[in-house]
């Protein structure tokens, strides 16, 4: 977090100074770099050559490719909806069942409607919405226009249920204020209730309420994420602790770095991520290529600590051709993912064979870790790099088998040893309560 904002800080500052402001954003252009609040992002058309020469090579198997990716596409979108309203089943299930008194004093809640929602509120509910929105993208039209930011039009719309509203707002003349006028216009939605009159005459003397209206939205964008954290925390807290069995059968699991998953693995996490999103993008740019779709660019990003990578297509050559055409290109890069994942999988399950002359299999379970002060550890227990045969009369010739052991011995009678008393003496006259 002091990084992320040391650097916005210098950006803030540079883009302040009369002396150095133009050579600094000249410095930005000719790198393809933007910088804005935990984000930075590079963009470049070097490989749109790259790129060219792929979407060339075998047109006829690349059609069928593609048209492969947009079966699975469409089938994967249908898969995840049924995913997602099952973890979101379970996570509730969680919230209500698990634990009632915490899941009470949940900093945000879901609203579910049927369930904590009644359908009798269910018009209530949703017109409340609706003009919340409404009023929000009023105040995004008046900043910008306050800012000499052209709008093109306004709009509502309904997603499933959702009823919502939008402001089309001139990116030409948005990308080129200033980041603090770019702000007044993105916190203006929370401000707009304290505009008395939207005239000419508001435009031009209102700066103090838009101002205002900044403040407030930098303020509540931290308290937002606190606010989204403290919830991260307590749900976690109810999915590992309230009821373990049913967390580990979620559908899908948050990830949080030093819970479950070991700050050790954050390099090959990230990693993996990104080789993912690239290779990801690169579908899209190679689809959009062969249906005659023009790809600006290609770059990367990290938004907070997560990479990731795009590509930038002329959308007027989008909205020109076929749905059938756009799905091709939307849908190639999960079908990427989707064989990535496959490749990874059979490498792995193939691992074995490749290292089989290195190393070899079924001589017994390596211990790896030792608890320290459990009954395995001491000078007559177990080492790091030791290898365990057997336990009692249970070969052991892997984890499966280890597990499997510990499973049938609890369950039978533990066996002892006769000790002779002297032996047991000096433990008991130095104190101490075992031998």
């Amino acid at each position: 977090m002091g990084g992320w904002c040391a650097v916005y800080l210098a950006d803030t500052l540079l883009r302040s100074s009369a002396t150095h402001r133009i050579s600094y954003e000249s410095w930005l252009a000719s790198r393809g770099l933007m910088l804005s609040p935990f984000h930075v992002r590079w963009q470049t058309t070097m490989f749109n050559r790259l790129f060219a020469h792929c979407a060339r090579i075998n047109p006829r198997a690349l059609y069928l490719w593609f048209n492969s990716g947009l079966v699975f596409g469409v089938v994967a979108m249908f898969g995840s909806v049924v995913l997602l309203v099952r973890t979101l089943q379970q996570t509730y299930a969680q919230m209500t069942t698990d634990n009632p008194r915490i899941g009470g004093q949940q900093a945000l809640q879901v609203v579910v409607p049927g369930v904590n929602l009644p359908t009798s509120q269910l018009a209530y509910f949703f017109s409340a919405l609706l003009l919340s929105g409404i009023l929000h993208e009023l105040g995004h039209a008046v900043a910008a226009l306050r800012e000499q930011v052209r709008v093109n039009g306004f709009g509502m719309f309904v997603f499933v249920v959702y009823p919502g509203a939008f402001v089309d707002l001139f990116t030409t003349h948005l990308n080129l204020i200033s980041p603090t006028q770019q702000l007044r216009i993105f916190c203006a939605g929370a401000s707009l209730a304290r505009l008395p009159a939207v005239t000419q005459l508001d435009l031009s003397r209102n700066k103090r309420l838009f101002n205002s209206g900044l403040v407030f939205g930098v303020v509540a964008m931290f308290g937002s994420v606190v606010l989204l954290v403290r919830t991260l925390q307590q749900t976690y807290a109810q999915m590992t602790t309230d009821n373990p069995r049913i967390g580990g059968q979620q559908a899908l699991q948050v990830v949080v770095p030093g819970v479950n998953l070991p700050t050790s693995q954050l390099a090959y996490f990230f990693s993996a991520l990104l080789l993912s999103g690239i290779l990801h993008e690169l579908g899209h740019a190679v689809a959009a290529l062969r249906e005659q779709v023009r790809v600006n660019g290609f770059g990367m990003f990290v938004f907070v600590v997560y990479p990731g990578a795009f590509v930038d297509l002329f959308t007027t050559h989008l909205n020109l051709i076929s749905p059938t055409q756009q799905l091709r290109i939307f849908c190639r890069g999960v079908w990427h993912n989707f064989v990535l994942c496959l490749l990874a999988l059979a490498f792995l399950f193939l691992l074995p064979i490749l290292l089989l002359p290195l190393y070899s299999t079924g001589a017994g379970a390596l211990v790896t870790e030792v608890v320290p002060g459990s009954a395995a550890d001491g000078p007559r227990g177990l080492a790091v790099g030791d290898i365990v045969t057997a336990m009692e009369d249970c070969p052991v010739r892997g984890v499966e088998d280890w597990t499997a052991c510990l499973s049938r011995l609890s369950r039978e009678p533990q066996t002892g040893y006769c000790v002779p008393a002297a032996s047991l003496q000096p433990s008991w006259a130095h104190g101490r309560g075992s031998c």
